[in-house]
């Protein structure tokens, strides 16, 4: 897994309601397309190959970005550092 993808899921693990999309891309310092490319390969839509590490969920406002189960547990164990 590349650094991009490390930096992403430990930011989310760091959020218990999530985080946006924009926020996300800031703090991370990455263009929004170069992260929703990334978030197809680590999100939940089989059509595309995701991992099932992140789901993306809008809340009206924004888009929210948060760990899914599985993505949790892949920190929690330490299976990522």
């Amino acid at each position: 897994m590349d650094d991009l993808a490390l930096r992403l899921l430990q930011l989310l693990h760091g959020s218990a309601d999530g985080v946006s999309l924009a926020r996300a891309a800031k703090r991370l310092d990455v263009e929004h397309s170069r992260l929703r490319r990334l978030l197809a390969v680590l999100g939940e839509n089989a059509r595309f190959g995701g991992l099932g590490l992140v789901r993306q969920h809008d809340d009206g406002e924004r888009i929210l970005l948060s760990l899914t189960g599985r993505g949790q547990s892949l920190i929690e164990n330490g299976l990522m550092p």
